[in-house]
């Protein structure tokens, strides 16, 4: 059974990204596991006073992750099996050591959060969730709702495509949902034009993504958010792709500023797929 993992915080944002799971897992014929940790030790600022203690801080999560699982299973009736899991300890190791043991289709995220979930998304960890999760993550943008997969976009830097794209990925996903795949590549300004590694780099990622049947677009453009974003509205994209990855035109989305205005400024969720 496919499974997709929820982190929830109880902000508006996680759920919103649990109700856009909740759609996905029909569309997959998979199930959701809502998860939220419980921070060890509890911060100060992230409690009322008087502070909780753990035991009380477990209790009361499990209450509250059980009202949104009663409300998601009335949306999904008999379709779509509702978990929850409520562990203790730092955000995102427990996640993913539950991860490697539940083996999900993906993550789905909120873009954004309070507390904890924030600073995973936003803070020192940033989007680098990406590079700490050795899981798909899809992240959610606020008030976006799940449509079918029909177009999916894969922004590229062509760079050492054969080492950092994970094709077996990416196929199952455009034949889940028996998907078109634009594949983005953008340009900048001061070249104009694609290099001859570039050019060089597609015609190996044409060969590798064949069987898709891909359409490749060029952008020439400065900014990537601008130009991603474009591409997406332009294109009708229900999902897009990135690769993040330590160094290239695709690294600068890892970045706090970038990911943030990336994420918040587009409608489409972006799913990212570790290097």
């Amino acid at each position: 059974m496919k499974t997709l993992v929820v982190p929830v915080d109880f902000s508006a944002a996680s759920s919103n990204a649990a109700s856009y799971a909740l759609d996905f897992a029909k569309a997959i014929n998979g199930n959701i596991t809502l998860i939220h940790v419980c921070q060890v030790p509890v911060p100060f600022s992230e409690v009322s006073a008087p502070p909780y203690t753990l035991t009380e801080l477990v209790q009361d999560t499990e209450t509250r992750i059980k009202d949104i699982k009663l409300e998601l299973t009335k949306q999904a009736g008999e379709t779509v099996k509702v978990y929850t899991e409520v562990l203790e300890g730092h955000i995102t190791t427990e996640i993913e050591t539950y991860c490697k043991v539940s083996k999900p289709f993906a993550i789905v995220m909120g873009a954004s959060g309070s507390g904890a979930m924030e600073r995973l998304m936003f803070g020192s960890n940033t989007l680098a969730a990406a590079r700490h999760f050795s899981w798909p993550l899809i992240i959610v943008p606020k008030e976006a709702r799940f449509k079918n997969i029909n177009r999916i976009g894969l922004a590229c830097d062509l760079l050492n495509v054969k080492q950092s794209l994970h094709i077996g990925e990416i196929k199952k996903l455009v034949n889940e949902f028996n998907a078109e795949l634009h594949v983005l590549h953008v340009i900048s300004k001061k070249t104009g034009n694609p290099a001859e590694k570039e050019i060089e780099e597609s015609k190996w990622l044409k060969e590798m993504l064949g069987e898709m049947k891909p359409v490749f677009h060029f952008m020439t453009n400065s900014n990537i958010d601008d130009a991603i974003n474009e591409f997406s509205v332009n294109n009708q994209l229900n999902l897009l792709v990135v690769i993040p990855k330590k160094h290239g035109l695709i690294d600068s989305l890892i970045h706090k500023s970038h990911t943030k205005q990336l994420i918040l400024h587009t409608h489409v969720p972006l799913m990212a797929i570790h290097e």
